[in-house]
């Protein structure tokens, strides 16, 4: 099976702080992989690396392309997506899929607005006034819109009830994962989505501490 992340002795300083230290990682094409640790383990440097988003030293690539020197080619094949918070308050829902549609080539508005015809979310209704269970949905049809390789979470559920948190990754599972995509999930609540993840990566200090495939730690750990 072909890797879509390899990462070897990824290392990257902040001043004198070693957030990342000499990673060395592997994820297959078509994993659902948990990216866990506590606040401040390296989860979000390293997905910042895998995303082009910061310098590093080691190699990496991502979809067979290193993100320091291919990012903007490598972005047709990526989504990121972080909390739900971050959909901007005072924008209308049209505006959202609108804004998304500008900044990524793999977006299908057509899809997200079928998605969203199944709920009860108005396009002219503003974030603002959604319910958590509506922003959900929203952010949900925003994910699902995107047809890419790699899909990268995180903490894609921060702030929202456990309802809201199950259906989250109910949907996503069921309606977007197909085997032939990747997902990626960082997270310090492992226990929410132990039960979806084939790959579980534990980071600690700026080091891989534990990667494992989930069928393999029943025999291992029990």
């Amino acid at each position: 099976m072909n890797t879509i992340v390899n990462a070897s002795n990824l290392t990257k300083f902040y001043g004198d702080f070693k957030a990342l230290d000499g990673v060395d990682l592997a994820i297959q094409s078509g994993a659902i992989a948990g990216l866990i640790g506590p606040n401040g383990a390296g989860k979000t440097t390293t997905l910042k690396a895998l995303l082009g988003l910061c310098d590093f030293d080691g190699e990496l690539t991502v979809a067979g392309r290193d993100p320091r020197i291919a990012r903007h080619k490598l972005m047709e094949e990526v989504c990121f997506i972080a909390d739900v918070g971050i959909l901007p308050k005072w924008m209308k829902v049209r505006q959202a899929l609108e804004y998304v549609e500008g900044v990524h080539p793999k977006f299908s508005r057509d899809r997200a607005e079928r998605f969203l015809a199944t709920t009860d979310i108005k396009s002219g209704s503003r974030i603002k006034a959604l319910s958590k269970g509506m922003v959900t949905q929203l952010h949900l049809a925003l994910v699902m819109a995107i047809d890419v390789q790699l899909l990268v979470l995180d903490e894609p559920t921060l702030g929202l009830d456990i309802l809201y948190r199950k259906e989250f990754y109910d949907r996503l599972l069921n309606d977007y994962f197909d085997g032939d995509r990747t997902v990626i999930i960082s997270t310090h609540q492992v226990e929410e989505i132990e039960t979806l993840l084939t790959e579980l990566v534990f980071i600690d200090r700026g080091q891989i501490v534990l990667d494992i495939a989930m069928s393999d730690i029943a025999a291992r750990f029990v």
